[in-house]
């Protein structure tokens, strides 16, 4: 599902990139549905729709100038931005600090705050890109590598 993907993740340079969209389809787990997949079987709509989505997104990032990168899966199309080689510097008490380049695109991605209350919770209002939603909260994953791009599930990294 990513061989000929023009932005593949898998073609990412970096250890590290930041996940700002997720678009899931139905999950297979039919052994023999899976089988008939990888022969060529047409896949299902849902998951095609998610994979168009991240592709559209993808496509329209690169247009304004971000390095974004797309993945699919068997259940899911994922969007990243970004290529990081690290997680950030270690301070004196041995706390990793992000890279500024890592929380500047967190930043610019995760939903607006401030938006009134809904019942009573600050209202969340997701950012969107041609009329694509991102996720609500960035993360920060590990670029898959092509000998492992089939198991990848959102893994997010944790920095302590």
């Amino acid at each position: 599902a990513n061989e000929g993907v023009e932005h593949s993740l898998l073609d990412c340079p970096g250890k590290y990139t930041v996940q700002v969209a997720t678009f899931t389809g139905r999950v297979i787990t039919d052994q023999k549905e899976i089988a008939a997949i990888e022969r060529g079987k047409e896949i299902d709509s849902q998951l095609a729709k998610a994979a168009l989505m991240a592709h559209k997104l993808t496509e329209a990032l690169r247009m304004k100038g971000y390095e974004a990168y797309e993945f699919h899966d068997r259940s899911a199309s994922i969007v990243t931005v970004g290529s990081f080689g690290s997680l950030g510097q270690t301070n004196a008490k041995n706390v990793t600090e992000l890279d500024p380049r890592i929380t500047a695109v967190i930043d610019q991605f995760k939903s607006d705050s401030g938006a009134g209350t809904v019942a009573g919770q600050p209202a969340v209002r997701a950012k969107t890109l041609v009329g694509i939603p991102f996720d609500p909260q960035p993360v920060l994953v590990h670029v898959p590598k092509r000998s492992v791009s089939a198991s990848l599930s959102r893994n997010p990294v944790s920095a302590r």
